[in-house]
């Protein structure tokens, strides 16, 4: 047993948990699949399919992270003044202020309660492992009559899964254990007692809890008495059914129009039941509340096609169509779509279409609980200068923060506009094919669903002093955040445009064929305001939490002959840049450009593939990204690993 540590002055390091954390996710999935198709009698089809999933998963995280101020530990009252901490009669604390007064003898420290007890819990780990089992059933039935096309379809879903976590603490074990011990029997080992004056208080079985003493210090016997394992359910159901039709109408000078008329009619269910523990808020880690809701919507649509021209090298064609949903938990909306399609030369297309966008809030966006969740944040008020939104100078201790995320009931439905506008052109060179596509795009969402982010909070209420994003942010007494609402909200606008390019060429020669693609996709802009009458914060180019990359290349070069295929990928991420944990400044994280090489072989008409490569071949590593929670970088945008290798064989057959 390790005793009290000597008390130090906390020297600025903080605890590196990135190395313990998986990186790669461990599974095991097994999925079954049947499909039929039968013609029932002439003119009418039956198609019918099953899915099956099992999956078994795990992740494991660095030590739990304690933190008192927002994981149970014991209420205490000192002095008249109520406190949440460790007791000043706690045994390891008055060995810990005994060691420090023998060695400063000139300045003694009091017996005080510790009402911030911070400590990385380095003797256990932390372990999530989910089970899923999730079944897809879909039917339908489909024919002609009289020249119109029918189908009638029904599609029913089911998805059950179960998580446990591993390495959390009980809330009741941790306040006996971090409450008043001693060692009254003489024994050298402590006991947890509700009051050290009276030996009959003593709580059986308590085991006191040592965080003064270091690595090491916190025994499996503590840990044993305080840990506790977790279990949450969730059970997941969809209920679909429709039916459509569609034909020719009549003629128009470049064919028949086209015509298309459906139904559909949809219900979501959704019970989230987190353990009781993590309900009542008496266990580390993130805890809140579950989640029950449901939806139903019907749906209306009709779609035409109106070929106005095509004599074979000129052609006009436009596409309209119309949509109605009915939700009865937001009512109803109309929508709309218009296409045209010109071709003036037969290599040559011009394209667009404008349109208007309606979508109803999820489950989880409406219905959801709040729950815990610990972002990465830079207090504006702990920076120098200090803004003038802040009342006073504030400590971060962290880089995290307890966020408090969850649904919204008060969401509505977001609306928009969208445009896209586009050429192709398709020339007909000699040395084989050819073609150049470009799409600008654009979109304007009102009442745009999203989670705002803590760092937009915090900036939009100190920096722009917004009331509405102030209300989100809760201080505590000595002016530290304690919590900061991020739950999703209908921000006020968001206005995204970008341009996509896409190039394709294939030719042959005496030593094979050859094929090239190029794909480059330009974000124009993405400004966000999260309020009315907010200024507009410009996304394009930055890391916050998550990345908007200016520019994203892809371009792939092949070589075919034979049953031989060789093939080189190039993939291109331009510059970010991101803010800096406990500094306001900002970090630049560099361009990437990974390069991977692929070796096909089709072994004749048997069916068999062999098939090979590299990727990252130049063993690029992930850029460090000092606000990126995962790995210190964004694992959704770039590779986590270097230099990597597989070889893989498959058969098929007709």
């Amino acid at each position: 047993m390790a005793p009290g540590g000597v008390l130090t002055p906390h020297d600025g390091r903080t605890y590196n948990y990135a190395p313990v954390n998986y990186i790669q996710t461990p599974y095991e999935r097994t999925n079954v699949f049947a499909h039929l198709n039968y013609e029932i009698f002439d003119g009418v089809q039956l198609a019918a399919e099953i899915r099956w999933n099992d999956r078994s998963s795990a992740q494991e995280l660095a030590p739990q992270p304690y933190n008192s101020p927002t994981d149970p530990a014991y209420d205490g009252v000192f002095n008249g003044t109520a406190y949440s901490g460790i007791s000043e009669q706690n045994y390891y604390l008055r060995q810990s202020i005994d060691a420090y007064n023998a060695a400063n003898p000139g300045a003694p420290l009091a017996y005080e309660p510790v009402r911030d007890a911070r400590r990385r819990m380095v003797e256990t780990t932390r372990r999530f492992e989910q089970e899923v089992d999730q079944t897809q059933i879909n039917i339908s039935l489909s024919g002609d009559f009289n020249d119109i096309a029918w189908n009638v379809y029904f599609n029913r879903g089911f998805r059950d899964r179960t998580d446990l976590d591993f390495g959390q603490f009980s809330g009741p074990q941790l306040s006996n254990a971090m409450g008043p011990s001693a060692d009254l029997d003489g024994d050298g080992m402590p006991e947890c007692y509700q009051d050290v004056a009276d030996p009959s208080s003593i709580i059986s079985g308590c085991v006191p809890l040592n965080f003064f003493g270091g690595a090491g210090a916190v025994t499996q016997d503590m840990i044993d008495y305080v840990a506790i394992d977790l279990v949450d359910t969730f059970e997941q159901e969809q209920y679909q059914y429709g039916f459509s039709f569609s034909g020719n109408a009549f003629e128009l000078p470049g064919g028949p129009m086209g015509w298309a008329v459906g139904y559909e009619y949809r219900k979501e269910d959704l019970t989230y039941s987190p353990d009781s523990g993590k309900q009542l808020d008496a266990v580390t880690g993130n805890t809140g509340a579950g989640t029950t809701g449901s939806y139903k919507s019907d749906s209306l649509y009709a779609e035409a096609f109106l070929p106005l021209f095509d004599n074979g090298s000129q052609s006009l064609d436009i596409t309209a169509g119309v949509r109605w949903d009915d939700f009865d938990t937001f009512g109803d909306d109309t929508t709309y779509q218009l296409g045209i399609e010109f071709r003036p030369l037969e290599t040559l297309k011009l394209r667009a279409t404008v349109g208007e966008v309606f979508r109803a809030p999820s489950i989880y966006e409406s219905f959801g609980g709040q729950v815990d969740s610990f972002p990465t944040y830079l207090d504006p008020c702990a920076q120098t200068p200090l803004p003038a939104g802040c009342a006073q100078a504030s400590v971060q201790l962290d880089t995290q923060v307890l966020a408090r995320v969850g649904g919204n009931p008060d969401l509505v439905p977001e609306e928009g506009d969208t445009l896209t506008a586009g050429v192709v052109w398709t020339p007909d060179f000699d040395f084989g094919d050819f073609s150049v596509v470009v799409d600008y795009w654009e979109n304007e969402l009102e009442g745009r669903i999203s989670s705002l982010g803590v760092n937009y909070i915090l900036n939009d209420c100190y920096e722009n002093q917004n009331a509405p994003a102030c209300a989100l942010i809760q201080r505590r007494a000595d002016y530290s955040i304690a919590s900061i609402q991020n739950a999703p909200l209908n921000v006020a606008q968001s206005d995204a445009a970008g341009v996509d390019l896409e190039i394709k060429t294939a030719f042959s020669t005496d030593i094979g064929d050859f094929e090239a693609e190029l794909l480059w996709a330009r974000f124009l802009d993405f400004d966000r305001r999260a309020f009315p009458g907010d200024d507009a914060s410009d996304q394009v180019g930055r890391y916050n939490g998550s990345a908007f990359a200016e520019d994203k290349i892809n371009y792939t070069i092949a070589w075919r002959r034979g049953d031989w295929t060789v093939s080189y990928l190039g993939e291109y991420i331009s510059e970010l840049e991101a803010d800096v944990s406990f500094l306001p400044v900002t970090q630049d994280i560099d361009d990437q450009l990974y390069h991977d090489l692929t070796v096909i072989y089709q072994l004749g008409d048997t069916g068999f593939r062999f098939s090979g490569g590299v990727t990252n071949v130049t063993d690029e590593e992930p850029p460090y990204i000092d606000f990126g929670f995962n790995a210190s970088t964004d694992p959704s945008t770039y590779r986590l690993f270097g230099r990597g290798y597989y070889f893989r064989v498959t058969w098929s057959q007709e």
